[in-house]
Protein backbone atom coordinates (compact mmCIF):
# COMPACT_ATOMS: atom_id res chain seq x y z
CA UNK A 1 0.00 0.00 0.00
CA UNK A 2 2.52 2.26 0.49
CA UNK A 3 4.59 1.34 -2.73
CA UNK A 4 1.31 2.71 -4.38
CA UNK A 5 0.91 5.93 -2.37
CA UNK A 6 4.33 6.74 -3.72
CA UNK A 7 3.74 5.68 -7.32
CA UNK A 8 0.91 8.16 -6.96
CA UNK A 9 2.90 10.74 -5.42
CA UNK A 10 5.60 10.19 -8.34
CA UNK A 11 2.71 10.45 -10.98
CA UNK A 12 0.91 13.46 -9.68
CA UNK A 13 4.42 15.62 -9.47
CA UNK A 14 5.06 14.51 -13.20
CA UNK A 15 1.62 15.68 -14.44
CA UNK A 16 2.68 18.94 -12.27
CA UNK A 17 5.32 18.97 -14.44
CA UNK A 18 4.17 18.60 -17.70
CA UNK A 19 1.83 21.31 -17.27
CA UNK A 20 3.91 23.66 -15.83
CA UNK A 21 6.22 23.09 -19.14
CA UNK A 22 3.51 22.84 -21.17
CA UNK A 23 1.86 26.43 -19.73
CA UNK A 24 5.32 27.92 -20.53
CA UNK A 25 5.61 26.77 -23.72
CA UNK A 26 2.37 27.25 -24.92
CA UNK A 27 0.66 30.55 -23.38
CA UNK A 28 2.20 32.90 -25.50
CA UNK A 29 3.06 34.92 -22.31
CA UNK A 30 6.45 34.82 -23.59
CA UNK A 31 5.50 35.01 -27.42
CA UNK A 32 9.09 34.38 -28.92
CA UNK A 33 9.34 31.61 -26.83
CA UNK A 34 6.26 30.12 -27.95
CA UNK A 35 6.35 30.96 -31.58
CA UNK A 36 10.00 29.28 -31.56
CA UNK A 37 8.38 25.69 -29.81
CA UNK A 38 5.28 25.77 -32.19
CA UNK A 39 7.87 26.33 -35.24
CA UNK A 40 10.03 23.21 -33.90
CA UNK A 41 6.88 21.56 -33.40
CA UNK A 42 5.71 21.74 -36.96
CA UNK A 43 9.22 20.54 -37.84
CA UNK A 44 9.04 17.60 -35.88
CA UNK A 45 5.70 16.34 -37.23
CA UNK A 46 7.37 16.59 -40.52
CA UNK A 47 9.93 14.68 -40.15
CA UNK A 48 7.99 11.64 -38.59
CA UNK A 49 5.99 12.05 -42.07
CA UNK A 50 8.83 12.14 -43.77
CA UNK A 51 11.28 9.22 -42.15
CA UNK A 52 8.40 7.68 -39.97
CA UNK A 53 8.29 4.38 -42.37
CA UNK A 54 11.91 3.77 -41.45
CA UNK A 55 11.65 4.02 -37.79
CA UNK A 56 10.96 0.72 -35.91
CA UNK A 57 7.56 1.96 -33.81
CA UNK A 58 6.57 -1.13 -32.55
CA UNK A 59 10.41 -2.23 -30.81
CA UNK A 60 10.63 1.79 -29.64
CA UNK A 61 7.10 1.34 -27.53
CA UNK A 62 8.06 -1.69 -26.28
CA UNK A 63 11.22 -1.14 -25.06
CA UNK A 64 10.19 2.82 -23.97
CA UNK A 65 7.58 0.75 -21.84
CA UNK A 66 9.37 -1.61 -19.82
CA UNK A 67 12.35 1.08 -19.57
CA UNK A 68 9.43 3.00 -18.19
CA UNK A 69 8.13 0.34 -15.38
CA UNK A 70 11.42 -0.60 -14.85
CA UNK A 71 12.25 3.21 -13.48
CA UNK A 72 9.18 3.85 -11.63
CA UNK A 73 9.92 0.98 -9.84
CA UNK A 74 9.65 1.79 -5.98
CA UNK A 75 12.37 -1.43 -4.69
CA UNK A 76 14.39 -0.70 -7.98
CA UNK A 77 17.44 1.44 -5.82
CA UNK A 78 17.04 -1.31 -3.50
CA UNK A 79 17.81 -4.16 -6.21
CA UNK A 80 20.59 -2.06 -7.84
CA UNK A 81 22.54 -1.80 -4.62
CA UNK A 82 21.87 -5.61 -3.66
CA UNK A 83 23.11 -6.38 -7.29
CA UNK A 84 26.32 -4.00 -6.94
CA UNK A 85 26.86 -5.14 -2.89
CA UNK A 86 27.14 -8.86 -4.23
CA UNK A 87 29.65 -7.99 -7.05
CA UNK A 88 31.95 -5.67 -4.51
CA UNK A 89 31.92 -9.00 -1.98
CA UNK A 90 32.91 -11.69 -4.87
CA UNK A 91 36.14 -8.84 -5.96
CA UNK A 92 37.13 -7.94 -2.21
CA UNK A 93 40.51 -8.72 -0.82
CA UNK A 94 40.83 -11.55 1.70
CA UNK A 95 44.76 -11.70 2.88
CA UNK A 96 45.64 -15.37 3.13
CA UNK A 97 48.14 -16.66 5.75
CA UNK A 98 51.14 -15.94 3.75
CA UNK A 99 50.91 -12.50 3.78
CA UNK A 100 50.32 -12.64 7.39
CA UNK A 101 53.97 -14.27 7.98
CA UNK A 102 57.16 -12.26 8.56
CA UNK A 103 58.88 -13.02 5.29
CA UNK A 104 62.58 -11.28 7.47
CA UNK A 105 62.38 -13.75 9.68
CA UNK A 106 63.90 -17.37 8.27
CA UNK A 107 61.39 -20.53 9.47
CA UNK A 108 63.09 -23.37 11.10
CA UNK A 109 63.60 -26.57 9.32
CA UNK A 110 60.77 -29.19 10.68
CA UNK A 111 62.06 -32.58 11.57
CA UNK A 112 61.06 -35.57 9.86
CA UNK A 113 57.82 -37.03 11.80
CA UNK A 114 57.49 -33.50 12.89
CA UNK A 115 54.28 -31.33 11.47
CA UNK A 116 55.78 -27.83 10.90
CA UNK A 117 54.85 -25.45 13.80
CA UNK A 118 51.43 -23.03 12.50
CA UNK A 119 51.98 -19.59 13.21
CA UNK A 120 50.08 -17.43 15.14
CA UNK A 121 47.24 -15.43 13.90
CA UNK A 122 47.10 -11.85 14.01
CA UNK A 123 44.44 -9.53 14.64
CA UNK A 124 43.78 -8.18 11.25
CA UNK A 125 41.11 -5.59 10.98
CA UNK A 126 38.28 -6.79 7.72
CA UNK A 127 38.82 -4.37 4.75
CA UNK A 128 35.13 -3.84 3.65
CA UNK A 129 34.69 -2.56 0.69
CA UNK A 130 32.72 0.51 0.29
CA UNK A 131 28.26 0.48 -0.01
CA UNK A 132 26.78 1.94 -3.05
CA UNK A 133 25.57 4.96 -1.31
CA UNK A 134 29.03 5.81 -0.36
CA UNK A 135 29.97 5.61 -3.76
CA UNK A 136 27.28 7.88 -5.27
CA UNK A 137 27.52 10.11 -2.61
CA UNK A 138 31.68 10.28 -3.39
CA UNK A 139 30.27 11.08 -7.09
CA UNK A 140 28.33 13.96 -6.22
CA UNK A 141 30.71 15.61 -4.11
CA UNK A 142 33.20 15.25 -6.92
CA UNK A 143 30.93 16.20 -9.69
CA UNK A 144 30.36 19.59 -6.86
CA UNK A 145 34.32 20.20 -6.80
CA UNK A 146 34.80 20.06 -10.66
CA UNK A 147 31.65 21.96 -11.28
CA UNK A 148 32.81 24.89 -8.50
CA UNK A 149 36.02 25.02 -10.56
CA UNK A 150 34.55 26.79 -13.63
CA UNK A 151 36.53 29.91 -14.56
CA UNK A 152 35.44 33.41 -15.25
CA UNK A 153 36.48 33.11 -18.80
CA UNK A 154 34.19 29.93 -18.82
CA UNK A 155 31.49 31.47 -17.62
CA UNK A 156 31.76 34.81 -20.17
CA UNK A 157 32.17 32.36 -22.52
CA UNK A 158 28.91 30.82 -21.63
CA UNK A 159 26.98 34.03 -21.41
CA UNK A 160 28.29 35.02 -24.85
CA UNK A 161 27.07 32.02 -26.20
CA UNK A 162 23.60 32.30 -24.44
CA UNK A 163 23.14 36.20 -25.83
CA UNK A 164 23.98 35.05 -29.46
CA UNK A 165 21.57 32.86 -29.70
CA UNK A 166 18.82 34.94 -27.98
CA UNK A 167 20.01 37.75 -30.81
CA UNK A 168 19.30 34.79 -33.45
CA UNK A 169 16.18 34.25 -32.40
CA UNK A 170 14.97 38.00 -31.89
CA UNK A 171 16.25 38.52 -35.65
CA UNK A 172 14.89 35.52 -36.71
CA UNK A 173 11.01 35.17 -34.96
CA UNK A 174 9.91 38.56 -35.58
CA UNK A 175 6.22 38.36 -33.52
CA UNK A 176 4.51 42.04 -33.72
CA UNK A 177 5.84 45.43 -34.43
CA UNK A 178 7.11 47.68 -32.45
CA UNK A 179 3.72 49.79 -30.31
CA UNK A 180 2.16 53.06 -30.72
CA UNK A 181 3.23 55.46 -27.92
CA UNK A 182 1.78 57.99 -26.80
CA UNK A 183 0.86 60.31 -23.35
CA UNK A 184 -3.05 60.89 -22.60
CA UNK A 185 -3.36 63.84 -20.16
CA UNK A 186 -6.33 64.49 -17.18
CA UNK A 187 -6.73 67.17 -14.73
CA UNK A 188 -7.91 66.84 -10.87
CA UNK A 189 -9.84 69.57 -10.32
CA UNK A 190 -10.55 71.03 -6.27
CA UNK A 191 -13.44 73.34 -5.77
CA UNK A 192 -12.52 76.22 -2.99
CA UNK A 193 -13.58 75.35 0.58
CA UNK A 194 -15.37 77.74 3.24
CA UNK A 195 -11.51 79.54 3.77
CA UNK A 196 -9.80 81.00 0.10
CA UNK A 197 -6.83 78.24 0.87
CA UNK A 198 -9.24 75.23 1.66
CA UNK A 199 -9.91 73.04 -1.45
CA UNK A 200 -11.75 69.73 -1.80
CA UNK A 201 -11.75 67.47 -4.30
CA UNK A 202 -14.00 67.95 -7.06
CA UNK A 203 -13.65 65.35 -9.73
CA UNK A 204 -10.85 64.12 -12.52
CA UNK A 205 -11.54 65.23 -16.46
CA UNK A 206 -10.07 66.07 -19.63
CA UNK A 207 -11.58 69.39 -19.48
CA UNK A 208 -9.40 72.72 -17.76
CA UNK A 209 -12.75 73.89 -16.46
CA UNK A 210 -11.73 77.13 -16.75
CA UNK A 211 -13.86 80.47 -17.08
CA UNK A 212 -13.90 79.95 -20.82
CA UNK A 213 -15.35 76.38 -20.64
CA UNK A 214 -18.71 75.92 -21.55
CA UNK A 215 -20.34 73.51 -19.32
CA UNK A 216 -18.97 75.89 -16.67
CA UNK A 217 -20.29 78.80 -17.78
CA UNK A 218 -24.36 76.97 -18.29
CA UNK A 219 -23.22 75.78 -14.67
CA UNK A 220 -22.63 72.26 -15.47
CA UNK A 221 -20.35 69.55 -14.60
CA UNK A 222 -17.80 68.56 -16.83
CA UNK A 223 -17.64 64.50 -17.61
CA UNK A 224 -15.01 63.40 -15.41
CA UNK A 225 -14.40 60.26 -12.67
CA UNK A 226 -14.05 61.04 -8.87
CA UNK A 227 -10.70 59.05 -8.66
CA UNK A 228 -7.82 58.39 -10.83
CA UNK A 229 -7.73 55.20 -11.15
CA UNK A 230 -11.34 55.20 -12.67
CA UNK A 231 -9.67 56.53 -15.50
CA UNK A 232 -9.60 54.19 -18.44
CA UNK A 233 -6.93 54.41 -21.65
CA UNK A 234 -8.59 55.21 -24.68
CA UNK A 235 -10.14 52.69 -26.89
CA UNK A 236 -7.77 50.12 -28.69
CA UNK A 237 -5.03 51.43 -25.79
CA UNK A 238 -4.06 50.19 -23.05
CA UNK A 239 -1.68 52.32 -20.06
CA UNK A 240 2.00 50.31 -20.10
CA UNK A 241 2.33 48.39 -17.11
CA UNK A 242 5.47 50.11 -15.66
CA UNK A 243 4.18 53.67 -15.81
CA UNK A 244 1.66 55.68 -13.84
CA UNK A 245 0.26 58.69 -13.75
CA UNK A 246 2.78 61.69 -12.63
CA UNK A 247 2.09 64.96 -12.27
CA UNK A 248 2.98 67.98 -14.82
CA UNK A 249 4.90 70.29 -12.48
CA UNK A 250 5.38 72.67 -15.55
CA UNK A 251 2.12 74.04 -15.92
CA UNK A 252 2.93 77.36 -17.69
CA UNK A 253 4.23 75.68 -20.54
CA UNK A 254 1.01 73.11 -20.59
CA UNK A 255 -1.06 76.41 -19.90
CA UNK A 256 0.32 78.60 -22.79
CA UNK A 257 -0.97 76.08 -25.54
CA UNK A 258 -4.67 75.70 -23.79
CA UNK A 259 -5.89 78.69 -22.04
CA UNK A 260 -5.64 82.12 -22.24
CA UNK A 261 -3.87 84.08 -19.53
CA UNK A 262 -6.82 86.17 -18.49
CA UNK A 263 -8.57 82.93 -17.08
CA UNK A 264 -5.74 82.03 -14.99
CA UNK A 265 -3.57 82.57 -12.57
CA UNK A 266 -0.61 80.88 -10.92
CA UNK A 267 0.84 80.87 -7.25
CA UNK A 268 3.74 80.29 -5.15
CA UNK A 269 2.50 76.46 -5.22
CA UNK A 270 2.38 75.95 -8.74
CA UNK A 271 6.00 75.20 -9.65
CA UNK A 272 5.88 73.09 -6.81
CA UNK A 273 2.32 71.07 -6.82
CA UNK A 274 1.66 72.05 -10.52
CA UNK A 275 -1.79 74.16 -9.42
CA UNK A 276 -3.44 76.55 -11.52
CA UNK A 277 -6.01 78.92 -10.31
CA UNK A 278 -8.65 81.11 -11.49
CA UNK A 279 -7.41 84.34 -12.27
CA UNK A 280 -7.16 86.62 -9.20
CA UNK A 281 -10.14 88.08 -8.19
CA UNK A 282 -12.83 87.63 -5.58
CA UNK A 283 -14.72 84.53 -7.20
CA UNK A 284 -12.04 82.68 -7.41
CA UNK A 285 -13.87 79.24 -7.22
CA UNK A 286 -11.64 76.20 -8.32
CA UNK A 287 -8.16 74.54 -9.27
CA UNK A 288 -6.49 72.45 -11.47
CA UNK A 289 -3.37 70.35 -12.17
CA UNK A 290 -2.33 68.37 -15.00
CA UNK A 291 -1.46 64.50 -14.88
CA UNK A 292 -0.18 62.74 -17.80
CA UNK A 293 0.51 58.70 -18.68
CA UNK A 294 2.39 56.60 -21.06
CA UNK A 295 -0.34 54.77 -23.72
CA UNK A 296 0.42 51.36 -25.83
CA UNK A 297 -1.39 50.39 -28.75
CA UNK A 298 -0.04 47.10 -30.47
CA UNK A 299 -2.27 46.70 -33.37
CA UNK A 300 -4.68 48.55 -35.24
CA UNK A 301 -8.22 46.86 -34.82
CA UNK A 302 -9.90 45.35 -38.13
CA UNK A 303 -11.83 47.60 -39.97
CA UNK A 304 -15.66 46.66 -40.05
CA UNK A 305 -17.29 46.70 -43.77
CA UNK A 306 -20.51 47.93 -43.91
CA UNK A 307 -22.38 46.13 -46.22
Amino acid sequence: MRDLQNLTTDIIKLIEKIEISVQEYTSFKDEKKSTLFFFQLILVVISIMLFGPFIPWRVIFIVSVWVLFLYIHPKRLEYIATIAEHQRDMHSFSPSLDDLVDSDASPPLPSRGVPPPVPPRRNVPAIRPPSVRDQINSHISSRHLKLGKVTTQEALDNAQVKRKSEMFIDNLIVVDEEPEIKTVEIYEIEQRGLTPHQYIPFLFSNSIYDKSSVSRNSNRKPKGVPMIHLVKAPMSWKFKDDSDWEVDNNPKEWCSNKVADKYISFRNDSDKEGWVYDADDDETQFRRRRYTRVCLRYSKPARKFVK
